[in-house]
């Protein structure tokens, strides 16, 4: 019986410092890998974004105009509930330098999950009629709200409408999300 004690006691030490030493190289890997800015920095464009679409009725902005006239009025402990230090920083892309392009005039109530109708824009870029502002996507699949310009090395950050999810796309693929740019 005292051997057969020993070794349960055997195995869980030994699991223990499995279980112990994986996480530990876990979390060590972790550190390593240092986050992506882009990722990062268009997660917080995205969240003035939605923040937008909040206190708007579920409309996202009518123009670039219409947006920064919002950011530029938000409290300075928005900004900080938001982690965003320089909106100016924010807004731009580490990679390729220049300001994320944003979609206008994408109305966030009338979207389902990977669905993009037509019907959800009008000539001011609210609900209404089927006018899409220039640039959106009217097709089926799911609508981007913001995008890196030029990106880096054929691929591009696009921010989806949908849970606001930032994704690195090949230009190929962003030429199909947003025709045209």
């Amino acid at each position: 019986m005292r051997v057969y004690q020993r070794e349960a006691w055997a195995t869980i030490g030994l699991c223990s410092a499995v279980f112990v030493g994986m996480a530990l190289m876990s979390g060590c890997s972790s550190q390593q890998q240092a986050a992506n800015p882009t990722d990062a920095g268009m997660k917080k464009a995205v969240g003035l974004y939605m923040k937008y679409v909040s206190t708007h009725q579920g409309n996202g902005p009518k123009s670039e105009e219409d947006f920064n006239k919002f950011i530029t009025g938000l409290s300075k402990k928005d900004l900080e509930d938001m982690k965003v230090d320089n909106v100016d920083q924010v807004m731009t892309s580490p990679r390729d330098g220049q300001k994320y392009g944003v979609v206008y005039g994408v109305n966030m109530r009338t979207m389902g999950p990977n669905s993009n109708p037509a019907g959800r824009y009008n000539q001011s870029g609210g609900a209404g009629d089927n006018k899409a502002p220039a640039g959106a996507k009217t097709g089926a699949g799911p609508q981007i709200i913001m995008y890196e310009k030029q990106g880096q090395s054929g691929k591009r950050y696009v921010a989806y409408a949908q849970g606001g999810s930032v994704v690195e796309v090949s230009d190929d693929e962003f030429s199909k999300l947003l025709p045209g740019k």
